[in-house]
């Protein structure tokens, strides 16, 4: 009687917990559904305040700025700084002087050294003078006073910039600007600056993680004796030198709020037009590989630069991605953790490149515009026929099917395109590959150089795209931290912050909106 007294207990016992688990369910699920359907409703008119604004150019930049944007993975740390603030770098530094050639003449506009930036030592007693130019201290740029000097410095301005008035941009671009600024870029000392300037720039524009490509290796602006650049190719001086930036990113982040702080990874970069890459490409996947503090903040390892070099000395067989595809493949096998991105396709005719970068082991594809495109492409028409019509060679080619297969990221650069290949900011083709599976997120490439940001690179995707919903901005900004070269707990901490910050946004914007 007893046993039968106890197991009675127990069964009354058991139906109450059940009973009480059932009831805080049914408590638990209404709230739970509840919270969901607030969310979905404030998304909801979210969207409806974009559609609403998106034809205002103001309102719309405003919305967009303020927008958390996820990631930028495709950004040039030499290209990033202005022309203005290129003065004040030059003009701050404590190592070297600085001056500007200017021309006293009509120039070339691909003539590298017009407008060039001069390094010499402070106690330097000569400077390297060259015919028909004068050199002009940044300080006098930088502060003009007579309109003399105005107009100097407005010339200087329009010869570091692309503008949509270029008739031959890509060759002004890869055979002048980079070389104009280089004595500036290259400056150890400035590139500390530059990368607390990107980490500020990033929290300004609501970014939370940045993949800033440079060198991995430090400059020297006062140049040298032939040879001399490779006695830093090694690894314990890009181990002092990328620990030296590492230290730049910290102290600017701790400038910022700790919630608010963004996360950087480097993209070492290596120019395929260069001979160099031989040598520097192995020391770049020992360091990428590290199991470190600085192996940690490499994201991975990046070939840059004119994909169709005409350059006697070098030719195509450095330039293309064929003569160094078993080299690649061999440190690949050596280093497998290491992440690689290429840039290909940045061009309006078809060629093989984005093909052969995948077969590289290329995780994400800079640029990748010719995709669009077939054998008998011609110009850029062809794009601009592709993008706005429904039979387009989407889908069709192998490099498609792979990168939808496999998840690869295009890195998608508009303006950069608009510059530098004439492609229309509605025949971007962008949209085409988000809708088709394949990931896209949105890069300025080199803002200073372009006169962009990334606020201004979602501004002009939803201009020029007047279908373009919310969802599908979400999902390009949500796509940048999904794809960052980073370790998986890093990615999920990034994307559950982003998710976090979108639903506060989102909430805020239509607080805002109820007002008005």
């Amino acid at each position: 009687m007893k046993r039968y007294w106890q197991l009675l207990i127990a069964f009354i016992i058991g139906v109450g917990i059940f009973c009480g688990i059932n009831y805080g369910e049914s408590l638990f699920l209404p709230a739970f559904s509840r919270e969901n359907s607030d969310r979905q409703k404030i998304s909801l008119q979210t969207k409806s305040y974009f559609e609403k604004i998106r034809q205002d150019k103001e309102q719309l930049r405003d919305f967009l700025q303020k927008m958390p944007k996820g990631g930028e993975l495709h950004t040039h740390l030499s290209g990033d700084i202005t022309p203005e603030r290129l003065l004040e770098l030059a003009a701050q530094s404590k190592e070297i002087k600085y001056f500007v050639r200017v021309p006293n003449q009509s120039y070339r506009a691909d003539d590298s050294e017009a407008y060039q930036f001069v390094a010499t030592s402070p106690n330097s007693q000569s400077l390297p003078q060259k015919k028909n130019t004068t050199l002009i201290p940044v300080s006098q740029l930088l502060n003009p006073q007579t309109e003399s000097e105005r107009q100097h410095k407005e010339k200087y301005r329009q010869a570091l910039m692309i503008s949509e008035a270029e008739p031959d941009p890509n060759t002004v671009f890869f055979k002048a600007t980079f070389a104009r600024i280089d004595a500036v870029t290259s400056n150890p000392e400035i590139v500390h600056q530059t990368l607390a300037d990107v980490v500020q720039k990033a929290h300004k524009h609501h970014i939370s993680y940045v993949e800033p490509m440079l060198s991995p290796f430090p400059g020297n602006p006062l140049g040298g004796n032939k040879g001399d650049e490779y006695k830093v190719l090694n690894v314990a001086t890009a181990r002092e030198y990328l620990g030296s930036l590492i230290k730049a990113v910290k102290q600017a982040n701790q400038q910022l709020p700790e919630n608010e702080r963004v996360e950087v990874r480097f993209m070492l970069s290596f120019r395929r037009t260069s001979a160099k890459q031989f040598t520097q490409l192995p020391i770049a996947f020992e360091l990428a590989a590290a199991n470190d503090e600085i192996g940690k903040m490499i994201a991975g390892i990046n070939l840059v630069g004119n994909e169709y070099s005409t350059v006697s000395e070098i030719g195509q067989e450095i330039a293309q991605p064929d003569n160094i595809s078993n080299y690649i493949l061999t440190l690949r096998r050596l280093y497998p953790s290491v992440r690689l991105s290429i840039h290909a396709g940045e061009s309006d005719q078809w060629d093989w490149h984005i093909r052969d970068s995948i077969l590289l082991g290329a995780e994400r594809i800079g640029h990748g515009v010719n995709l669009v495109t077939s054998p008998e492409s011609k110009s850029v028409k062809q794009i601009c026929d592709a993008v706005n019509s429904d039979t387009t060679f989407l889908g069709k080619s192998p490099e498609e099917l792979l990168m939808r297969r496999r998840g690869i990221l295009i890195e998608a650069c508009p303006t950069s395109n608009h510059l530098l290949l004439k492609v229309p900011f509605k025949c971007h083709p962008f949209k085409k590959w988000l809708r088709m599976g394949i990931p896209v997120s949105l890069n300025t490439d080199d803002a200073g150089i372009f006169g962009t940001n990334i606020t201004e690179e979602f501004a002009v995707a939803v201009e020029s795209q007047p279908d373009l919903s919310w969802e599908e901005v979400k999902k390009i900004a949500r796509a940048s931290l999904e794809h960052a070269f980073v370790s998986e707990s890093t990615k999920t901490d990034l994307i559950k912050n982003w998710e976090m910050q979108i639903n506060q946004f989102e909430a805020a914007i239509n607080q805002e909106s109820l007002k008005s």
